[in-house]
């Protein structure tokens, strides 16, 4: 069933993209890093200030026809502290709230076969934490079932926050005021200025 820990990140310099994949005995089929693939270069998901959207549906993979076995397990890494992050654990039946309070913190997704964990992966949706906007590399690891030393595959995965500005505040401070005809009036106010620094917001008072 599905679960979430936190872990040191795979250490394997089997990990490591760029390194020739072992040589598979003539016996059987071991998996190696040829045979999956993520979908893009690196994976992207886009998203607003201050508000929750999907991610993991964001998350996918490829694998070679001739590859028997599945991928049962994600890791993803480098969350900004203070987000929040929020998936359907099928064991329970209800959603799991994580907010991440350890920048070394790793979710860690688990099913009984690939289609189980695609479902739980689809369900993970995050908030970047309050008021920020701007880009992060999350680090994702997925692994098979095949027991190979070589049954993970990482790629880095680019998330996009779009500023959104803040509703403004007024606070009316003057009471029982009274003017006459074209006459003018004092009005005390205080207007609540913009909590970013992301430019996304200006404040103008008519």
């Amino acid at each position: 069933g599905p679960d979430s820990k936190s872990c040191n990140p795979p250490t394997d310099e089997n990990n490591d993209l760029s390194a020739a994949p072992t040589s598979a005995p003539t016996s059987s089929k071991v998996f190696d890093l040829d045979r999956v693939i993520f979908t893009e270069q690196a994976g992207a998901t886009p998203g607003d200030e201050d508000y929750a959207f999907p991610l993991g549906s964001d998350m996918t993979w490829t694998k070679s026809p001739d590859n028997p076995f599945e991928i049962i397990e994600i890791q993803i890494s480098d969350f900004p502290v203070d987000t929040k992050l929020i998936y359907f654990n099928e064991t329970e039946g209800q959603n799991v709230t994580i907010d991440v309070t350890d920048p070394n913190f790793f979710l860690t997704l688990t099913g009984t076969d690939e289609d189980e964990l695609r479902e739980i992966l689809d369900s993970l949706i995050m908030q970047a934490p309050t008021d920020f906007s701007g880009t992060f590399n999350l680090t994702v690891t997925i692994f098979d079932d095949s027991g190979s030393p070589n049954n993970s595959f990482t790629r880095p995965h680019l998330v996009t926050v779009t500023a959104i500005a803040d509703t403004p505040e007024i606070i009316i401070t003057s009471e029982n005021l009274t003017a006459t005809e074209d006459g003018q009036v004092l009005i005390n106010a205080t207007v609540g200025g913009s909590k970013d620094d992301d430019t996304s917001e200006l404040t103008t008072i008519k």
